[in-house]
């Protein structure tokens, strides 16, 4: 793994600067992959696309038209390092209606749903407080409305949510639109945890 430089970006709100790391190059030695689609790669670290600002506390995308070179830093500037999000982050981005495509939309789902399964990763409980309940659900099902059952990747995210609802024969059936031969392996994995009604992330390498 090679580091990158860090890059400075401007919090549209207050003008204040928050840095993010980048990486010039990294492997999946070492990776595990799971059945919600996270990758967790020592080498190969992975950065936020949204912050909280340090001073303001307001969050925003670490955007191209948000970005300073270090050249035109003011002198001086000490930016904080972005913030990593909680899962409350993310529901508060969805309600402040932060993204302005699908895509930003379904990313700041998918966060939510990753924060919620690290929960499960880390050996705790994946519902903690009350509130966690509703985010969690609602998520799920704002997710489902927009995946496309027609996109490979979409289909096993929303295979996967289902599994998480307790529709284990929802999720064989649309495991079953995939490539019977490129995904047997995966959809082998889906249907025993049906079968055995697990309804939280698994280990699938």
């Amino acid at each position: 793994m090679i580091p990158g430089e860090d890059l400075y970006y401007q919090c549209p709100i207050c003008g204040d600067y928050t840095r993010k790391g980048s990486l010039i190059s990294g492997n999946t030695i070492g990776a595990k992959y799971y059945s919600d689609g996270k990758v967790i790669a020592p080498m190969l670290p992975t950065f936020p696309m949204v912050s909280k600002c340090g001073s303001c506390g307001k969050l925003f995308w670490l955007k191209e038209q948000n970005k300073v070179e270090l050249d035109k830093l003011p002198d001086g500037t000490k930016a904080m390092s972005g913030e990593t999000l909680t899962v409350y982050d993310y529901a508060q981005a969805l309600r402040e209606n932060l993204m302005t495509n699908k895509s930003e939309e379904k990313h700041l789902q998918l966060q939510i749903m990753w924060g919620y399964n690290d929960r499960v990763r880390k050996g705790r409980r994946l519902i903690a407080v009350e509130r966690d309940k509703l985010i969690w659900n609602e998520n799920l099902m704002a997710m489902i409305e927009l995946l496309d059952e027609r996109d490979e990747n979409d289909c096993i995210v929303m295979a996967e949510i289902h599994r998480y609802l307790g529709n284990f024969d929802r999720c064989k059936e649309i495991m079953s639109l995939l490539d019977q031969e490129s995904f047997s392996s995966l959809i082998e994995i889906f249907g025993r945890e049906c079968d055995a009604e697990n309804r939280e992330v698994v280990v699938l390498s």
